[in-house]
């Protein structure tokens, strides 16, 4: 039996860290306080011609808020390693935003991974399997499952080939057998649905399940659709913006 506790889409929140044997991250772990307010200039930019949208997210101002983000993210992700247990997270849409905008536009700042890369106990788990106590560990990062992602976020220069390498990701891994799997967005027509779009979540995570049988699921990405759920026999979580502590064998 071993304690697994599961950090949802915590958003730049400062949770306790309880005790256990392992930890899990289902990505979006970065956030700010006045990030309301970022995202409105920020979306207002990305309607702007070409030239003013790079400008933009290559000026101090926004260079210094995605640097803000992505400390929140390390800093959290660093306290969770200090209890010495292994730490697993995959992408969420705001680490695949922010590397993107780092790498693309403002090379000259740290990702995530370069800050966390001499971290032993934390791994980003994208598209791999690793052993977990003589588990199979799947970790599925984000991949956009509407056109909104495309509409908002396609003006970010290399947007468009990522979502390409994604989606082929996702079919990649459909054959690999896993006991486990972390995800960042829950499984199409299980723990997905918002009440006002209804299911939103994606249908290779489910094709993954349908195909695989995992023994557990955990999620995140869809905050309204928190929950519990026992599909084909495998455990589904959607651990929203929480935590939970769980004991697997």
């Amino acid at each position: 039996m071993r304690r697994i506790c599961v950090f949802g889409d915590l958003h730049g929140k400062n949770l306790n860290v309880p005790r256990a044997d392992a930890y899990f991250l289902t990505g979006d772990i970065s956030g700010l306080p006045d990030e309301e307010e970022i995202r409105k200039k920020f979306f207002k930019a990305m309607n702007s011609p070409e030239h003013e949208r790079i400008k933009f997210l290559k000026g101090a101002s926004e260079q210094k808020n995605i640097n803000r983000f992505i400390m929140s993210a390390y800093v959290f992700l660093k306290r969770v390693s200090a209890t010495g247990k292994p730490v697993y997270f995959v992408s969420g849409n705001r680490e695949i935003i922010f590397k993107l905008l780092v790498t693309q536009l403002n090379p000259h700042l740290k990702t995530l991974e370069q800050r966390i890369k001499n971290i032993k106990n934390i791994k980003c788990i994208d598209g791999q399997v690793v052993d977990f106590f003589g588990m199979r560990l799947l970790g599925i990062p984000f991949v956009p499952s509407t056109e909104w992602y495309l509409e908002h976020y396609s003006s970010i220069p290399g947007f468009k080939s990522k979502f390409e390498q994604l989606k082929l990701l996702h079919k990649q891994i459909e054959d690999i057998k896993a006991d486990i799997v972390l995800s960042h967005c829950p499984p199409f027509g299980i723990l997905d649905e918002h009440p006002k779009f209804g299911h939103l979540g994606v249908k290779s995570v489910r094709r993954y399940i349908d195909k695989n049988k995992p023994r557990y699921v955990f999620c995140g990405h869809i905050h309204e659709a928190t929950g519990v759920q026992v599909y084909d026999n495998a455990f589904v979580a959607n651990m929203g913006t929480s935590y939970y502590v769980f004991e697997i064998q």
